[in-house]
């Protein structure tokens, strides 16, 4: 009845961007550097642009939950205050902070503002009985400043309401250092 190659969620999330030269612009990019399209995952009203860096093919996850995934996911949920939201997929992210010194110095200042630092929570070390394991957070160094990022779950931060030309600029700028990293 439908065609699952075409792009039926393009047209709503277009509209709901706030900016639909930036969605259009985004699009785009993906399209034209082979990015999957998955339309209404899990039943949900959602559009996912992705690319898969691992040999297995999982599953795909709310872009909060991603492990092995780039690309772009937009989701509507009515339950929330503002239902449209737009996320960046990033996989392997303590992989990608590994190699933070590769970045330039614009996807430095995105990658720092945006990725969640440290708060020392403890999740990722809960199940140590000795309370000896250090934290897993990558510390980074840009602007001579320090940060200790969190490599866990970037979904839930790498998330925004609405896009812009700014923005759009640094996920495809994100996306492709991504790219580099784990295909060359």
């Amino acid at each position: 009845m439908f065609d699952p190659d075409y792009p039926y969620m393009n047209d709503l999330f277009r509209r709901l961007s706030g900016d639909e030269e930036a969605f259009d612009a985004l699009v785009s990019f993906l399209t034209s550097n082979n990015y999957r399209l998955i339309s209404c995952r899990d039943n949900q009203i959602a559009l996912d642009y992705v690319i898969n860096y691992s040999d297995k093919e999982l599953p795909l996850k709310a872009s909060w939950a991603e492990r092995t995934r780039g690309g772009f996911s937009a989701q509507y949920d009515y339950k929330v205050k503002e239902p449209p939201y737009f996320s960046l997929r990033v996989p392997m992210l303590k992989e990608l902070l590994a190699r933070f010194g590769e970045m330039d110095d614009e996807l430095k200042s995105f990658v720092v503002q945006a990725n969640r630092n440290c708060d020392g929570c403890r999740y990722c070390v809960q199940t140590d009985k000795t309370g000896k394991r250090p934290l897993i957070c990558v510390r980074v160094r840009h602007d001579e400043k320090s940060y200790a990022l969190c490599p866990l779950f970037p979904g839930f931060y790498y998330c925004w309401e609405s896009l812009s030309n700014d923005l759009v600029k640094y996920i495809v700028a994100y996306l492709t250092f991504i790219n580099k990293v784990f295909t060359t």
